[in-house]
């Protein structure tokens, strides 16, 4: 159970950080 918890929290970091990137990349077109 451990390693599958560990496995979503990986995967949400990841989402925030391409959200972070798509939201940059949001504000320079701006």
């Amino acid at each position: 159970m451990a390693s599958d918890r560990e496995q979503d929290a990986e995967i949400a970091l990841a989402m925030a950080t391409s959200t972070n990137k798509f939201a940059r990349l949001v504000r320079m077109m701006m």
